[in-house]
């Protein structure tokens, strides 16, 4: 398919183009079917051979048809025609941002708070949802003639190529610094106490504070696209501290040294003295000697199990009085050597 057909799918008739970025071209067209007024995104012309990038825009595309927020352009249709892939929307009939921040630029803080929580509420949506948009520019957001700011190009699965909330949110805030601006971001500098932030002398300083945060200046950071958002929208009672995040400390770990055994056992040989003595008869002082009180206290229940023995054999046999008198005796002995 070229453009030249000005037919996608034998049903989106192409009226005029209306928008062109590094990537897409954005077409005004006709639904057949439907009759109604439908915007379609076709990939650039040098980009129909990119067979990765055609991956890509088709995923996006299927993705983009089940988000559903009022910040996020609407999208009917996606599929491809004549290997090409194509995305069919709704046609708000308004400008891109870029257009607007080139011709009106800048802008006072709290009209610019009020399209970033549009904004913001629509990335928040994606990325509870798994998504984010990876690329985002003021190319990709498109503002209605009632003033409603709407998103394009959401649909990236979340990490992938790297991809996260926090890059989303830069992008963001790099939107909102072209607006209070009318160029593209800088780098920002701390002051004295490293916390805040004077992205423009004509900015105030607590939305110079917010905006600086969300590109990710200073040790402080925004959680999530609406937290942002939510900061700008009140930036005149707004204190970065809530936002600090401490740095992790560094953890330090080593092995513990093992403890000698006669740490633990203070009378017992090591193992050199062991191993010295293999194949030698042992020596009892090597080995620790047994409390003479445990020795006693072991000798007077070998003596209790003999009585025992002794009274059991008497009761079994008639003629015991030669064995009862050898078990007595033997119970003298040990007593005696137990100190009983």
């Amino acid at each position: 398919m070229t453009v030249r057909t000005r037919l996608i799918n034998r049903r989106y008739r192409l009226e005029r183009r209306i928008s062109l970025t590094g990537t897409t071209e954005s077409w005004l067209g006709f639904d057949n079917v439907l009759h109604r007024a439908v915007a379609v995104s076709l990939p650039r012309q040098e980009l129909l051979r990119d067979g990765p990038f055609l991956v890509e825009f088709l995923q996006r595309s299927r993705i983009a048809t089940a988000l559903h927020h009022r910040g996020i352009v609407a999208a009917f249709d996606s599929g491809e025609d004549s290997d090409t892939p194509y995305l069919v929307t709704e046609y708000l009939g308004g400008e891109s941002l870029t257009d607007i921040i080139h011709a009106e630029s800048p802008f006072d803080v709290d009209d610019v708070a009020v399209l970033v929580e549009q904004l913001g509420g629509a990335l928040e949506y994606a990325h509870q949802r798994g998504f984010v948009h990876g690329d985002l520019t003021s190319d990709h957001v498109v503002v209605d003639g009632q003033g409603a700011a709407k998103l394009l190009g959401l649909g990236i699965p979340l990490g992938s190529d790297g991809s996260t909330v926090d890059g989303d949110i830069a992008a963001l805030g790099a939107i909102a610094f072209e607006m209070l601006t009318g160029e593209e971001p800088n780098a920002v500098e701390a002051d004295s106490a490293g916390e805040a932030y004077l992205i423009d002398p004509d900015v105030p300083r607590n939305a110079s504070d917010v905006v600086a945060i969300a590109l990710g200046a200073g040790s402080a950071r925004f959680s999530s696209a609406g937290s942002f958002a939510r900061s700008l929208n009140t930036w005149r009672s707004f204190d970065p501290g809530e936002f600090f995040v401490a740095p992790e400390p560094a953890l330090e770990w080593a092995a513990p040294e093992p403890l000698p055994r006669s740490a633990t056992f203070p009378n017992w040989p090591d193992d050199d003295d062991l191993i010295a003595g293999a194949g030698e008869p042992a020596d009892d002082a090597a080995w620790p000697a047994l409390p003479e009180r445990h020795r006693n206290r072991w000798l007077f229940i070998a003596a209790m199990v003999l009585m025992i023995a002794a009274g059991f054999i008497v009761w079994q046999s008639s003629d015991s009085t030669a064995a009862t008198s050898a078990l007595q005796d033997q119970i003298e002995t040990l007593a005696q050597l137990s100190g009983f």
